[in-house]
């Protein structure tokens, strides 16, 4: 149904352009320019990566996403920079799948991490990220993006988790063939503690509760999306930045006996 491959040419650069303004309503400022796009494609000395998703209807080959990822000064790692889809053809799985082909192009090229951000209250992308692709949440980030004066898109200032995917590593290798990590029933696993503002256990692991659906949370009731933000910035900046915890799974409502979503937090075996 789709296809996927690796953009080159300036309409190809253009089209991306249009897909991020129609995709997450970025004005001409918010986007990556065309010329960024045709750099990070450049073949010598290699910068990154630019792939692009295909539909075919009628006939005609129309581009419907992209995403895109520029190395970095660490040794063989690479930094996620945007995907997108347009709003019509998500939910189909083209953006996980474009994260997918851009590992198998990473992985040609030898690369071992792949970092990207991801905002830390948006229980869809916590799905994704760490249950189905197996991403790990390494650091939290506050403040990373302000609204300007006149935005009124972002009524607060947004916070991200700074995350790695070891995509060479026997765990994501496994992941990829079974479609998402093997977690067992909530109810056959051994109880998993709770982190709260006034009780923050140190355990191997702990949850951390983010709301279901903070994107609409943030326009109908910004004052209890505010309040969201800073209680679980406050515990993630704890328990990443400071007790050296990672990010390992997220728990959907339907995963609960009570109905919420979490985090789940596991204590590294040597800080770093």
């Amino acid at each position: 149904m789709f296809e996927f491959r690796e953009l080159n040419t300036p309409n190809h650069f253009s089209q991306c352009h249009e897909i991020q303004e129609k995709a997450f309503a970025l004005n001409a400022e918010e986007r990556i320019s065309p010329l960024i796009l045709n750099l990070l494609n450049r073949e010598w000395p290699p910068i990154g990566i630019v792939l692009g998703a295909f539909s075919r209807e009628r006939g005609r080959e129309n581009l419907i996403g992209m995403a895109f990822a520029t190395a970095t000064m660490e040794k063989r790692s690479l930094y996620g920079m945007m995907v997108a889809v347009l709003p019509e053809y998500q939910n189909y799985g083209v953006g996980r799948q474009l994260i997918i082909e851009i590992r198998k192009k990473a992985i040609l090229k030898n690369i071992q991490r792949f970092y990207g951000v991801l905002e830390p209250l948006e229980a869809n992308l916590a799905h994704l990220y760490f249950n189905r692709l197996g991403y790990i949440g390494e650091k939290y980030e506050e403040s990373v993006f302000h609204p300007s004066q006149e935005e009124t898109r972002l009524p607060f200032a947004q916070d991200k988790i700074l995350f790695c995917w070891y995509v060479q590593s026997r765990r994501i290798e496994i992941l990829m063939k079974n479609q998402h990590l093997p977690f067992q029933p909530f109810l056959k696993r051994p109880r998993i503690p709770i982190a709260l503002p006034d009780s923050r256990p140190d355990c191997p692991k702990i949850r951390i509760e983010i709301p279901g659906n903070f994107s609409q949370l943030d326009r109908s009731d910004p004052e209890a999306a505010k309040a969201w933000r800073q209680r679980t910035r406050n515990l993630f900046r704890e328990y990443l930045n400071i007790r050296h915890y990672r990010i390992t799974g997220y728990l959907r409502p339907a995963d609960t006996p009570d109905n919420k979503s979490f985090y789940i937090l596991q204590k590294r075996k040597h800080p770093c």
